[in-house]
């Protein structure tokens, strides 16, 4: 069991760098994501590039964290805060697993308006079962449930 740390952390999400979301606007709503929240460290998705996460690191003055292993896999190692947020993405459905028994709280948060890019609309539409799996903003997720919410 990882060992726990009062605070928040945020899971990045490889989206931006694939073209599915802008990444200006997320770099903008995770940083004000992040100060809401208190959010101390952001866990950095392998495919997310060094540009955006220095912006990212000056705007939401969150440590920025580049995992050596797969996120479920370093989050075991601890140690872990005791709130992890997420935006929708596949690993809303194998991280409430991770923690389970240890007192984290995860919790995903849907993308606003406007976040999804104009530039491929071709890919929003595998997209779109991910993003609307949550409603509202930071709706919690357990291990026995994680459609539930």
């Amino acid at each position: 069991m990882p060992e726990v740390r009062p605070g928040t952390d945020v899971i990045g999400t490889s989206l931006a760098g694939t073209g599915l979301i802008d990444p200006a606007r997320y770099v903008d709503e995770v940083a004000l994501l992040a100060r809401g929240w208190n959010a101390e460290r952001y866990y950095a998705h392998r495919r997310e590039p060094p540009e955006k996460l220095r912006m990212l690191a000056e705007q939401s003055e969150m440590d920025i964290v580049r995992p050596e292993l797969p996120l479920e896999l370093e989050l075991l190692r601890g140690p872990v805060a005791e709130c992890l947020i997420s935006l929708p993405s596949l690993v809303q459905h194998t991280l409430p697993f991770v923690p389970a028994g240890a007192g984290v709280e995860i919790m995903v948060c849907a993308y606003g308006t406007g976040w999804l890019s104009r530039t491929r609309p071709s890919g929003q539409a595998g997209l779109h079962p991910v993003v609307n799996a949550r409603s509202g903003c930071c709706s919690p997720v357990s291990a026995t449930s994680p459609s539930a919410g």
